[in-house]
Formats: structure tokens, sequence, C-alpha cells
């Protein structure tokens, strides 16, 4: 089994997935050790009972492969990154489609890096109830959607699933939002530094075109260490 380490997200997604893949086996291990006796194995099995759980690891298996890739993006070595913050942006809103209406993200939907005025437009859509869709609405991915069709929980079971998940996906997002940084114009122009651009013979990019405020940040960030 593999252990949930709080602190890195890189773990998040090999947790949920072993116990999927080996949730038949560990239901029936922990049920057959809870009749004769075990305390361990019968706090487990009533988790393993209850189809709530296996329809919260399947939606977080589906969540956590995007978040996972993006989290791989950013520890690359020498990351290109422009793609770094198009694959967040694309996160971003991936998220805040399946709990979102449409019409509040339609007009800032166009492809590239993540902008400070769609931060800040994600961040004030979040904030108010009347911009979520209805929980039977949210899209919490195709597997989840199939497993309960197949389970069926009670009406208030699934509402209370998806409630939880619906809160798991904002949090998500707002979290994403928080941790942009304050400088995403200037990412946008380091692409101008790479030696394809910065070298080539057509279209080389004016020197104002360079990300020159980051060097102002620099001599800022050495004096404020």
């Amino acid at each position: 089994m593999v252990k949930l380490a709080p602190t890195r997200w890189l773990i998040w997604l090999p947790v949920p997935s072993r116990i999927l893949d080996d949730w038949s086996e560990l239901k029936g291990f922990h049920n057959r050790q809870a009749r004769s006796g075990d305390h361990k194995s019968q706090c487990l099995a009533v988790l393993y009972n209850n189809n709530c759980n296996l329809l919260y690891l399947t939606f977080l298996r589906t969540i956590l492969r995007d978040v996972q890739s993006v989290n791989l993006v950013f520890e690359c070595d020498n990351p290109d990154v422009t793609k770094i913050y198009t694959d967040l942006r694309n996160l971003v809103f991936s998220v805040s489609r399946r709990v979102l209406h449409s019409q509040v993200i339609a007009n800032t939907s166009r492809p590239g890096m993540l902008r400070k005025d769609e931060v800040d437009m994600l961040k004030k859509a979040f904030e108010f109830q009347i911009n979520y869709l209805p929980l039977d609405r949210m899209n919490f991915g195709d597997s989840f959607k199939q497993l309960s069709q197949t389970l069926k929980p009670t009406s208030e079971e699934l509402a209370t699933v998806q409630k939880n998940c619906a809160d798991f996906y904002v949090s998500l997002a707002k979290q994403l939002l928080k941790r942009v940084p304050r400088i995403l114009s200037s990412i946008s122009k380091i692409r101008h530094l790479s030696p394809r651009m910065a070298l080539a013979k057509i279209a080389r990019p004016n020197f104002d075109q360079l990300p020159l405020e980051l060097a102002g940040q620099f001599v800022i960030d050495r004096c404020n260490p």
C-alpha cells in the first residue's frame, strides 16, 4: 500500500488508485478479518462496505490525474515557463467549468497563458452561489457517473457525495488561483528569451518585448530576502 503524504500532491494520486485497483480483494480481506475479531479490520470493513467511499475515491482519481500532470510539468528540469502556465490555465478552467455556469467564464475561454483579468474574474465568480451549477449538472467525471448508476445509492447519499466533491473542486480552484504569481504579464514575455526566438534571423523580439520589469523585481527581491 502507498502511504499518503499530506505535504506532497504527487502522492495523492497513487493512494486512491492503489486502493481502487485492489478494492474487491481489500474489501473481502477486511470482511473476513473483521469476522475473526480483528478490531482494525472491523473499522476498515465499515469503510469498504460503504459504497459512497468507492464513489469518493473514483472521483479523486479522475481529478488528481489532471492535477498531477500539471505538477509534473512544474517539477521538470529546465521547463518551458509559458507552457507551465498554459497548462495551469487549462487546469483552472477545466475545474471551473465543472462547477460554474458556462456564461460566467465563456468570455475568457481563449487559449494561452492565464491572464490577470481571468484570475480576478474567476476569484469573483467563486464568491457568489448564483454562479454555481446545480449538483446534478456538475461534472464529476464519466467514471463517477457510471459507477453511481451501477451502485444506485439513495438520493440523499448521492447528494452528500456530490456536495463534498463539489466543495473539493471549489477549494482546488481557489488554491490554484491563490498560487498564481502576480507577474503573469512578465512571465508571458519570458518566451522571448529562449535561444530559438532571441537568436532568430527573422521575427526576433524587440527589446521592449523582453520582461524588463523582472530586472527591477530581482533587485527588490535581493534587497528584501
